[in-house]
């Protein structure tokens, strides 16, 4: 399938890219991420918070299910991974839990229609969820910076945005709202 005709990418280096593993490992980050986690299985992906004692919000990021037994991946598009790290590694004592870095990691966001079935529709290397920059379709999908090339090659002739045109795609409603325009 080729890539969409109605969509273009961005690429971006997330900022949070780490990995949890252990016995102890889902039972732990259930009792410190903000969403449910229970229901999620291999390869779904849930979007939270992760957040103080007193309930402020110290980052968000994506928790997904990994391949491995006990594995759990943590992303995150703004928020310092060093923060998140840190947050959880605090609450760690008798649990057999891991938290470390992951691989070296690059990523695009997959902006307009048709993004998620064409990501679909073949083996892509490392993941992909929908995204929350906008109303309309998006997609994000971290990757180990080693497959840039294929990566590169599997958009073939889409379009990239730079960070300037991204931010002219968006457009601050009434209430301070960003809305996605993309067309």
């Amino acid at each position: 399938m080729n890539p969409p005709a109605a969509a273009a990418f961005h690429r971006y280096s997330p900022t949070a890219w780490l990995r949890a593993r252990g016995a102890d490992a889902g039972e732990f980050l259930q009792g410190q991420f903000s969403q449910d986690i229970r229901p999620a299985r291999e390869g779904s992906v849930v979007y939270g918070l992760w957040l103080d004692h007193k309930g402020k919000v110290l980052a968000d990021s994506y928790l997904g299910i990994g391949s491995a037994p006990d594995e759990y991946w943590i992303a995150s598009v703004a928020s310092p991974g060093a923060a998140i790290r840190r947050r959880l590694e605090e609450f760690i004592i008798a649990d057999d839990v891991v938290i470390e870095d992951g691989p070296p990691g690059a990523a695009v966001a997959l902006l307009g229609e048709g993004g998620g079935a064409w990501l679909a529709s073949a083996p892509r290397p490392g993941v992909y969820f929908r995204g929350r920059r906008t109303l309309a379709e998006n997609w994000e999908w971290i990757f180990p910076q080693s497959a840039g090339d294929e990566v590169t090659a599997a958009l073939g002739g889409m379009p990239e945005l730079g960070a300037a045109d991204l931010e002219r795609l968006y457009k601050t409603v009434p209430n301070g709202t960003k809305v996605y325009i993309f067309e």
